[in-house]
């Protein structure tokens, strides 16, 4: 615990320079691989949806219908808001989704902030669509299957919003020459 320049105690939370401590090569790391493993999650969700997307969307184009998941009880059935496709609409929906979260992965490669931050805005909404469709279908089902889902929803969601603040403040590399 140091004191900052107001003579009031940080407890290491302060963003003093005095306060920051070089990270060893351990730590460095360590950080290094939780990072790749939640960009993995991000990579493997987003792109694994997208195309789910748009195989939803031809199918459906025809009249037909898909969804990613659904609670079930009894005969009743309860798709995941935003998660279900039907008819041509449900094919246009499905098909915008699946670009809309294939544009914003390629954003969040772009060397632009701008570019970057949206991206990661468009990632971190179609993972809270999830996590929202799945809160809501365990509310109306209480089965183990649901309650997997949305932990893995939640999983991803968390994994999503780490990424996204991590690419927000990531300064961009300066050109050497």
């Amino acid at each position: 615990m140091s004191t900052a320049a107001t003579g009031r105690p940080s407890f290491g939370l302060g963003s003093d320079k005095q306060d920051a401590k070089k990270l060893g090569i351990r730590q460095k790391i360590s950080k290094g691989v939780i990072n790749l493993m939640v960009s993995a999650v991000v990579w493997v969700f987003a792109i694994g949806t997208a195309s789910k997307c748009i195989i939803f969307a031809e199918q459906v184009w025809n009249g037909g219908m898909a969804e990613f998941f659904s609670a079930r009880l009894g005969k009743l059935s309860f798709p995941a808001f935003g998660l279900h496709y039907e008819g041509q609409l449900g094919a246009v929906i499905a098909g915008g989704q699946a670009l809309a979260v294939l544009a914003g992965l390629g954003m969040t490669l772009s060397p632009a902030s701008g570019m970057r931050r949206l991206g990661s805005m468009i990632l971190i909404a179609w993972a809270g669509l999830w996590i929202a469709g799945a809160a809501s279908l365990v509310m109306e089902v209480q089965s183990n299957e649901m309650i997997t889902i949305t932990a893995i929803s939640g999983m991803v969601f968390l994994c999503t919003l780490a990424r996204g603040f991590r690419l927000w403040s990531k300064k961009p590399k300066s050109a050497k020459g």
